[in-house]
């Protein structure tokens, strides 16, 4: 049996105080919720649904709290300044320490547009915004949430961000009467829903991660803890069970496809509800989640959401291969042995207001966590250090590795030819289009042609005249064009890409060209530390996905149409040079050019029977 089922439960007291009861069926609602995300986390593949457990930590939370602030403010003890003084004591020592191990390992395996992402993440962490930052860096660059330490500190904003409001809401209208409370409580927590439902429509991410789409999860867990309800065996009985049920079964159903929150998040959060009301007096749901195994992960929980990400991300990391499953589990082992270990010697001493006083917690956290935000604006302000891996190259070319390399490209967005014996070129996409331009400027290829490039047209079974009504700019641009390149990083309808060759070569082009997609496999943070000599050999699989769809062009496309990049830079063995004869990588994010790797890419693709006439 593992040690930390002996561990005294939290929130018996606060500050040396008792103020609820202890229910370990609490702690086992905990368990099943931690677990859920643990394994999803890992990539468990029959629990695609496991990020529910997100949503019982919010009823959870809210239960909790609502009952100490009641509590408080019915003996008239209330203060905010105390009550920000345990989240604290809650909070930050697990975190602290969490995010002071992963420094070193990110500086010494991370690239610079990774380090810098983790620098602001950092920051975000320590200021509860990691959901806001993740809303507003969620997109096209942003780096996979499989490599970022501190992505899961999101939910810690949600809940932080939320009890710097939900206190005072108490206080200014506690003089009304717990009834009117509860009421307001329930607008409130409905016009939070309704937003998420809206949201999920017009913002999906930042539905997901902003403060507002989750308070009424929250707030349901708010009113649980007024909820009076005599028992009645029979109905606890059942409704135990069907509350445990409404958070399992989404688990298994749900998918990263699944709009959430909004409806598909009633089903956990009443499920928890239900089971916080009901799996009491011994019924089945309560002697299940009572459990010394259940108990014991939950009295945990908090230490082991910590600790797993960091385990897994830094997996990834310092992987060239996609982790198994298998090594996953074994390392979500790992944080629940670490998170035990921390429970009993950082968070219990913290929380213990006889141990440690308000001023000693201060004094211990209060530095570390401010140069820890220090160092994560360095980073930030360094752009991630580029010179730890690529000292020996110059300003330029480390400049050449970040996102506005490929968006100079939209200086050649334009809506017109002028007229001039050039060959008129006209490229179609998205960055990889933008990276198909870059290659050919870097290689010299584009001295003498003029080339305009337009992002906003979608191709997929478009004729002539539909085109026309939907891109006009693009439709006369195409009529007058020499050339027309089309290059994008996925096709919504691969099957329609020879109709839509047809239609524009049909419009007046003298050749139209597509160009595939591209991969430098699944994570080249291994690789920065190789000296110079040994970067020659460095060589990744491309991910099986670009591969099927390169194939799937080619299938599609008539030879004199299709140029397959991938097998214009790979090895006889298929696989990917990491860096350029000189040493210099080729791209940062396993997607995109660099300005060194434009350069080495343009000399190699370029001599492609199809674009050769560009030189």
């Amino acid at each position: 049996m593992s040690a930390f089922v002996f561990f005294k439960p939290w929130w018996a007291t606060v500050d040396g105080e008792e103020v609820l009861q202890y229910r370990r069926e609490i702690d086992g609602l905990r368990a099943v919720a931690v677990a859920s995300v643990i394994l999803f986390h890992a990539g468990v593949p029959f629990l695609r649904g496991g990020f529910v457990g997100v949503d019982v930590f919010f009823v959870i939370s809210g239960y909790l709290i609502t009952s100490i602030i009641w509590e408080r403010c019915q003996q008239g003890t209330f203060s905010i300044l105390h009550f920000y003084q345990r989240r604290a004591r809650r909070i930050l020592p697990a975190l602290t320490l969490v995010v002071l191990l992963c420094l070193p390992f990110a500086w010494f395996s991370m690239l610079p547009d990774d380090f810098e992402n983790f620098g602001q993440s950092i920051v975000a962490t320590f200021l509860f915004s990691n959901n806001i930052l993740l809303w507003l860096t969620d997109g096209y660059w942003s780096l996979s949430v499989d490599f970022k330490p501190l992505v899961h500190t999101w939910s810690l904003g949600v809940e932080e961000q939320f009890y710097l409001i939900f206190p005072l809401i108490i206080m200014l209208f506690w003089s009304r009467g717990e009834r009117a409370l509860i009421w307001l409580l329930l607008v409130l927590g409905a016009a939070s829903f309704f937003l998420s439902i809206w949201f999920s429509k017009v913002d999906p991410i930042g539905n997901f991660y902003l403060a507002p789409t989750r308070f009424w999860e929250l707030i349901v867990g708010a009113v649980c803890s007024r909820a009076r309800i005599a028992s009645r065996p029979a109905r606890d009985e059942i409704l135990g069970v069907l509350g445990l049920i409404l958070i399992v079964v989404p688990m298994f159903l749900y998918g990263k496809e699944t709009p959430f929150p909004g409806i598909a998040a009633l089903p956990p959060v009443l499920g928890s509800a239900l089971v916080i009301l009901f799996a009491v007096n011994q019924t089945f749901c309560f002697r299940l989640l009572s459990t010394r195994l259940f108990v014991g992960l939950g009295l945990v929980s908090y230490s082991a959401y910590i600790w797993h990400q960091p385990l897994f991300a830094f997996s990834r990391i310092y992987s060239i291969n996609e982790p198994s499953v298998a090594f996953l589990l074994f390392m979500s082992v790992i944080s629940i042995f670490l998170a035990s270990l921390t429970y009993k010697y950082l968070e219990t001493p913290f929380r213990d207001a006889k141990r440690l006083s308000a001023q000693a917690v201060a004094i211990v956290l209060a530095p570390i966590t401010a140069a820890l935000v220090v160092a994560g604006l360095v980073i930030h302000l360094q752009q991630g250090f580029p010179e730890r891996w690529f000292e020996d190259q110059s300003d330029e070319v480390r400049a050449g590795m970040r996102v506005t390399f490929n968006e100079r490209v939209f200086r050649y967005q334009r809506e017109a030819f002028e007229k001039s014996e050039q060959k008129k070129v006209l490229v179609l996409g998205d960055s990889f289009a933008r990276d198909f331009i870059n290659s050919g400027l870097e290689a010299g290829f584009f001295t003498n042609h003029q080339i305009i490039y337009r992002s906003d047209v979608r191709l997929a079974c478009i004729d002539a005249a539909e085109f026309g009504r939907q891109y006009p700019i693009s439709s006369e641009l195409a009529k007058r064009a020499d050339q027309i390149i089309i290059s994008f990083s996925k096709y919504d309808v691969v099957e329609c890409l020879s109709k839509d060759v047809e239609m524009l070569a049909g419009l007046g082009a003298a050749r139209v060209v597509v160009i595939g997609v591209k991969n430098f496999g699944y994570n080249l943070n291994p690789f920065v530390g190789l000296p110079l000599k040994d970067r020659r050999k460095a060589r990744v699989a491309v991910l099986r996905p670009f591969l099927k769809l390169n194939k799937k062009m080619a299938q599609v496309l008539p030879s004199d149409v299709f140029v397959d990049v991938i097998a214009l830079l790979a090895d006889p063995d298929g696989r990917m040079p990491v860096f350029t004869p000189d040493g210099e990588i080729i791209s940062q994010d396993r997607l995109h050019y660099t300005k060194s790797g434009a350069a080495f890419a343009g000399k190699l693709v370029f001599e492609h029977p199809l674009l050769a006439k560009l030189k």
